[in-house]
């Protein structure tokens, strides 16, 4: 039997679904704050990263987490930085 996989996404405030991974646009320095948080939180020593650098907002900020229950950064692809306003400075984190 073959599984299908369908997202949905809003923005964080008009969501009225339970929410299975939140999207975080940040720079690298809040990214850092927010990986701080997660090995504070797990009690690891490292976050190992896990991404292609392609359809990163599809692939790495959204499936993954859903599919790894893992947080994912992500340094956005050339799609994310011209359809989806990407900014130079700025990188995804995708939150189970």
């Amino acid at each position: 039997m073959r599984k299908e996989l369908c997202n949905i996404t809003s923005l964080l405030r008009n969501s009225r679904q339970p929410l299975d991974v939140v999207i975080l646009q940040r720079n690298p320095k809040q990214a850092m704050r927010v990986a701080d948080s997660l090995l504070y939180h797990e009690e690891a020593p490292r976050i190992a990263a896990d991404f292609a650098g392609m359809q990163t907002f599809c692939g790495d900020a959204t499936n993954l987490p859903l599919l790894t229950g893992k947080t994912s950064f992500t340094l956005g692809c050339y799609g994310c930085r011209s359809a989806g306003k990407l900014e130079d400075d700025e990188m995804y984190v995708g939150i189970p």
